[in-house]
């Protein structure tokens, strides 16, 4: 799965690059089509919110009941800062 992530990944990069100029303002819309661009031909679920709670090597991940929550409030804090997009 790590190489099929990985091939998948230099491909979206390639069509995020066709998709965001140079000085596009992320959004939470935008994480998620990023997301299912890159996962969706490996995964049903990219690009949608997670229902169940994970973690990975003793790591918890976010609740998933909290993720639209803290999609909103990254939207709203750091995607509203301006950075010149790192596909160029």
């Amino acid at each position: 799965m790590d190489r099929a992530e990985a091939e998948a990944y230099v491909h979206a990069l390639k069509e995020y690059v066709s998709l965001f100029s140079r000085d596009h303002r992320f959004s939470e819309k935008d994480v998620r089509r990023m997301h299912e661009i890159w996962l969706g031909g490996i995964y049903a679920w990219a690009g949608k919110y997670r229902q169940v709670n994970i973690s990975k090597g003793g790591f918890t991940f976010a609740v998933a009941s909290q993720i639209p929550k803290l999609m909103h409030e990254l939207e709203k804090g750091p995607l509203r800062i301006h950075t010149p997009c790192l596909f160029y």
